[in-house]
């Protein structure tokens, strides 16, 4: 049996805006071969992430190109997404799934809210009106992880930036082997978060003037 994680370990919030007549949300399954890739390594889709849809209609992690940021509400094993039922036929205590089809619930960043998410680089400050930026990949530490440090020494234009930065906080301070959270950057849980309005600012690399008449 896998080590039982914390319901609030990883949490998308939204202070300001939602639910709202201009908030906008989108329904998808993640990826199926990213998330096997995930799980191999003992990992889920974490509540919080940013992530993106791509042609085939499914989710996958992180922002690239003109792609629309999204930031995912549940983790990809939550009983509202997935679960492990069996056949009521033949089972009387088999579990009937609720959406067995893993179709996950994300916040679009066209809408008009604030967001908050423990889905960032913590070791890092951040200031009011900071670019923020999500990495693609399956690498559960950096992928669909919010960071102001670009991504691979780039920054927007060059690359999509997905959110503001809407509250500052200042960077993990380590006492020991303990890392300790300043507590004006923690939520209600005592779990690192960061503030943000999210953003659609697609990358420029690649994009050329177009001919005018």
């Amino acid at each position: 049996m896998p080590v039982p994680r914390q319901m609030t370990a990883h949490t998308l919030e939204a202070p300001k805006g939602w639910p709202s007549p201009h908030a906008v949300d989108y329904s998808a399954p993640f990826d199926a071969t990213d998330l096997a890739t995930l799980r191999a390594a003992g990992n889920e889709v974490y509540a919080g992430r940013c992530v993106s849809v791509q042609s085939d209609g499914a989710l996958k992690y992180g922002v690239t190109g003109r792609q629309m940021p999204l930031f995912v509400w549940q983790n990809s094993d939550d009983p509202d997404v997935e679960n492990p039922s069996g056949s009521l036929a033949t089972d009387p205590h088999a579990w009937a799934a609720v959406a067995p089809t893993g179709v996950m619930n994300c916040l679009v960043a066209a809408g008009a809210y604030e967001l908050a998410t423990t889905e960032f680089v913590s070791t890092l400050a951040y200031v009011p009106n900071e670019l923020l930026y999500a990495a693609t990949g399956t690498t559960n530490a950096t992928s669909g992880v919010l960071t102001n440090a670009g991504i691979g020494g780039a920054a927007w234009p060059a690359i999509a930036a997905v959110g503001v930065v809407s509250r500052g906080r200042t960077a993990a301070g380590v006492v020991g082997a303990q890392t300790i959270y300043p507590a004006t950057g923690n939520n209600s849980h005592r779990v690192a978060e960061i503030f943000f309005w999210p953003t659609y600012l697609p990358g420029m690399n690649g994009l050329a003037e177009p001919t005018w008449a």
